[in-house]
């Protein structure tokens, strides 16, 4: 099975080596896609985020069950922290983004999301 790679996979339909048959100058290779599910790989880390390996992510007492996460490495650390004027929802990254051009769907879910404001607050 070939890889999927930026969310498809592509398989290109060869005529068959041997085979003695008229190609035109116009015709053009047929390829096969399919759309992948999104996968950890799918995603770079968000603005102000950094990949980290296993190693670091124990030192900084975070989860591994990602290989490499993304952890906040801007400063000052005001990472989650509310907009300053918060009407009707704010987007909330969980330190991810999907690579630019990439078209997965479904699968792993990393994107930023779309929260409602608290109450409190708008």
């Amino acid at each position: 099975d070939e890889p999927c790679l930026m969310g498809k996979q592509v398989r290109f339909v060869r005529r068959k080596p041997a085979a003695r048959c008229y190609v035109g100058a116009a015709t053009r290779l047929a390829t096969l896609e399919r759309r992948c599910e999104c996968e950890e790989a799918d995603y770079e880390c968000d603005f102000c985020y950094e990949r980290i390996g296993g190693e670091e992510a124990a030192l900084k007492n975070l989860s591994t069950a990602s290989t490499t996460p993304c952890v906040w490495s801007c400063i000052p650390a005001d990472e989650g922290k509310l907009p300053e004027t918060c009407k009707g929802t704010f987007v909330k990254t969980a330190g991810y983004r999907k690579i630019a051009g990439n078209t997965c769907a479904g699968g792993v879910d990393l994107s930023p999301q779309r929260i409602p404001c608290p109450r409190h607050h708008s």
